[in-house]
């Protein structure tokens, strides 16, 4: 990253600006989207169903904002592959590049949703306490763990077209064993430890618990999941540097 840091940020910067390129709304949207899906979640599970979870908008709108920064790096990092496939031809590069500015990309966004996540919690009030800083790390996890995912959907995604339908099947399925809409003490204590086995739901849980509830997780409970992140990490990036000697001519 530090050697081509240059062009991984031109590439994440222009990306994230073409994206937006000739709506009327432009870069807006990436403010809209969070808070459509929140509003929609808040009044199905607060009003309709009674959710009684303690500042639950709250509780959402930092769940689909996690969630988001996944399905839009993984989306973007396969779409690339293709997008940039002229690229991929034409000259030698590091193609590492490739998904981790598409990751960048979807920082971005990730980074001004949470600004405006941080002004709806001032605006309502929410109790802060240091324990919020620890917001930070479950992101630097987050995308230690989103890119290794995004390597491993990448390298498939050039020779498997399929994989990209196959993701939206998982994305969806993530999504609902993924305390994002729902407090995870509401999993049976006996399913509880196959529950945690999914890292995202691990980190939400935790970012959950450091920003609303002050509350920090054990010492071994985040050694686990550091160590779970690092091991998709390495076991995309080694996928995806093996497979890279055939993209040009897969593409």
């Amino acid at each position: 990253m530090i050697k081509n840091w240059d062009l991984i940020k031109e590439l994440a910067w222009s990306d994230f600006k073409v994206r937006y390129k000739g709506s009327i709304l432009g870069v807006f949207w990436s403010f809209l989207k969070p808070i459509l899906l929140f509003t929609i979640f808040y009044v199905v599970f607060s009003i309709i169903l009674k959710n009684d979870v303690e500042n639950y908008a709250l509780f959402i709108l930092l769940g689909v904002i996690m969630w988001n920064f996944l399905v839009e790096s993984t989306n973007i990092s396969m779409n690339n592959m293709l997008v940039k496939k002229e690229l991929l031809k034409s000259m030698y590069f590091s193609r590492e590049v490739l998904v981790i500015s598409s990751c960048l990309n979807a920082l971005i966004t990730a980074a001004s949703n949470l600004i405006l996540f941080f002004i709806i919690a001032i605006i309502l009030k929410l109790d802060f306490s240091p324990y919020v800083l620890f917001l930070f790390v479950s992101m630097i996890l987050l995308f230690i763990l989103t890119l290794g995912t995004s390597y491993i959907l990448a390298a498939l995604y050039v020779k498997y077209r399929d994989i990209t339908y196959i993701w939206e099947v998982c994305v969806q399925i993530g999504f609902w064993i993924t305390p994002i809409v729902y407090d995870v003490k509401l999993i049976p204590n006996k399913y509880l430890y196959i529950y945690m086995i999914n890292p995202f739901a691990r980190i939400i849980n935790d970012a959950h618990n450091a920003v609303l509830y002050h509350t920090l997780p054990s010492l071994y409970g985040l050694t686990l999941t550091i160590v779970i992140c690092v091991i998709i990490y390495f076991i995309g990036y080694k996928l995806y540097s093996y497979r890279s000697k055939y993209f040009a001519e897969e593409v």
